[in-house]
């Protein structure tokens, strides 16, 4: 994922050329500089969530002695009640 930053900065410089010629529409593309940067920040967001639970999965599992199984029931759980997802 990281190898794809150089692409997004890319594109920023891109974005800023076309608006600078005051270039508005695109009509092969039906998604903005606005969308793609979202986009972006939310994987990058959702990468880092996802790193950091599998290591405190890890850590809880190896500390505690808690079974992939019981984790697992655990997780269920929690989803189950966790109405906003939060």
């Amino acid at each position: 994922i990281v190898n794809y930053k150089p692409k997004i900065d890319q594109l920023e410089g891109d974005h800023q050329l076309i608006q600078e010629a005051l270039i508005f529409d695109n009509k092969h593309t039906n998604y903005t500089m606005e969308h793609i940067r979202v986009g972006w920040e939310q994987l990058l967001t959702t990468i880092a969530r996802t790193i950091n639970e599998v290591e405190n999965q890890i850590l809880t599992r190896d500390a505690k002695g808690i079974s992939q199984e019981q984790m697992n029931e655990f997780r269920a759980s929690f989803n189950h009640f966790d109405r906003d997802h939060s």
